[in-house]
C-alpha cells in the first residue's frame, strides 16, 4: 500500500510539471497575464494562473482515493466538489479580473460549505480547560475561513512564497497525519506539496509564471478543509496548525492591523507586507524566500513537534513560537514601506 501511495505522489508530481510546462507555453501566448503596476514587485508581463494545474492534479489524486474507498463520500463531497468549484471561480477571476464583492460572496459559500459538513469548530484545549464554543463556533469558524482564504492571496506576493509554504505545510502537517493514521488526509497534503513542488520549477525567483487565484483559492480550500477534517478526528490540535502557519498568520495580520490603524484605506491593494518591503529593498525575493524557510524550518517546526508530543504545553509553545515572528513582522511591515 505505501508503495502504491509513493507511485501516485510520483505521478502528482509528474503531472504537475508536464501541466505547468503546457499551460505556461499557452498561457505564454494567450494569457491570462499579470502587468506590472504600482503595487506588484516584478517589472515584466508574466503568465498567471498557473496554480490551476495544482488544482487539477490534486483533484485528481481525490478522484482517484474516493474511487479506490479510501476516502469517504462524505469527505469526498466537500473536498472535491468545493474544491472544482473554489478552483475554477479562481480561473475565472485570473481570466476576466471579477470583482471582489462577487469573490467575498464565493469564499463565503466555500467557507461555509465546509462549516456545514465538519459542524463548526471542536472544543478547544487550553491545556489547563477546554472550551466548547458551541453555535459561536460556527460563525468564528466561517469567519476563519474567509481570513484565511485571503491570507493566501496575501502571502503571493513574491515569486516561490505561497508555493514554498504550500510545501512547507503540506510536508509537515502531511507527515502528522500519517503518524496518527489518517491516511487520506496524509495523502491530500502529499499530493499538494508534490503538485506545489512542480509549479515551483516555473514560479522559483525570476518566476516565470505566477500562481494566480486560481491557486491560491484552491490551496487556502484545501488546507481549511484538511486543517478541520484533523479537529474533527482529533488527529491534530489548533495550536500546531497555528504553528506551522505562525509566519504568514503574523505577516498577514500584522500588516492588516496596522493599515487599519494608521490609514483611512488600509483595505485598497498594497504591497506592505514584511516579506515584500524586504524583498523590494534587497531586489531579491529568493533570499526573503529562503529567510521564511529558514524560519519554517529551524524555528516553527521544532516547536510545532514540541506542540504535537507534549499537548497540555501547546498553547504555550503557540504563544512562544508566534512572539519573535510578530515583531519581525511589525518591524518590517507597513511602518517600513517608505524606506
Amino acid at each position: 500500500m505505501r508503495l502504491s501511495y509513493s507511485i501516485l505522489l510520483a505521478g502528482v508530481f509528474i503531472i504537475a510539471l508536464a501541466g505547468a510546462a503546457l499551460y505556461f507555453r499557452i498561457a505564454s501566448v494567450y494569457g491570462p497575464y499579470a502587468n506590472p503596476n504600482y503595487r506588484s514587485l516584478h517589472q515584466r508581463v508574466t503568465p498567471r494562473g498557473g496554480g490551476i494545474v495544482i488544482a487539477a492534479s490534486v483533484l485528481g489524486v481525490l478522484l482517484w482515493l474516493y474511487c479506490h474507498g479510501v476516502l469517504g463520500l462524505r469527505s469526498f463531497l466537500v473536498f472535491f466538489a468545493g474544491g472544482c468549484v473554489v478552483g475554477a471561480a479562481g480561473f475565472a477571476d485570473d481570466r476576466f479580473d471579477i470583482k471582489p464583492k462577487y469573490r467575498l460572496v464565493l469564499h463565503f459559500l466555500a467557507a461555509s460549505w465546509i462549516a456545514v459538513w465538519f459542524g463548526g469548530l471542536p472544543p478547544i484545549d487550553f491545556g489547563f480547560t477546554q472550551i466548547n464554543l458551541g453555535v459561536f463556533g460556527h460563525t468564528l469558524l466561517v469567519l476563519a475561513c474567509l481570513w484565511f482564504y485571503n491570507l493566501y492571496n496575501f502571502i503571493d506576493g513574491i515569486d516561490a512564497m505561497a508555493s514554498a509554504a504550500t510545501i512547507f505545510i503540506g510536508v509537515a502537517m502531511g507527515l502528522v497525519m500519517a503518524i496518527q493514521g489518517q491516511s487520506d488526509l496524509a495523502l491530500i497534503l502529499g499530493s499538494l506539496a508534490v503538485a506545489s513542488i512542480g509549479f515551483l520549477m516555473f514560479n522559483w525567483p525570476p518566476a516565470k509564471m505566477f500562481l494566480g487565484d486560481s491557486g491560491s483559492s484552491f490551496i487556502s480550500y484545501i488546507l481549511s478543509a484538511v486543517m478541520l477534517a484533523s479537529l474533527a478526528r482529533n488527529a491534530a490540535s489548533i495550536w500546531v496548525w497555528l504553528i506551522v502557519f505562525a509566519y504568514y498568520f503574523s505577516d498577514t495580520t500584522s500588516t492588516t492591523l496596522v493599515r487599519a490603524l494608521t490609514l483611512s484605506g488600509w483595505y485598497l491593494p498594497h504591497r506592505s507586507h514584511a516579506y515584500q518591503n524586504l524583498a523590494r529593498v534587497w531586489d531579491n525575493h529568493l533570499r526573503m524566500v529562503l529567510i521564511v524557510m529558514a524560519i519554517n524550518l529551524f524555528w516553527l517546526l521544532p516547536i510545532a513537534i514540541f506542540a504535537f508530543r507534549n499537548p497540555p504545553y501547546a498553547p504555550l509553545a503557540t504563544l512562544i513560537a508566534y512572539v519573535p515572528v510578530t515583531l519581525f513582522c511589525l518591524k518590517y511591515g507597513p511602518l517600513f514601506e517608505n524606506q
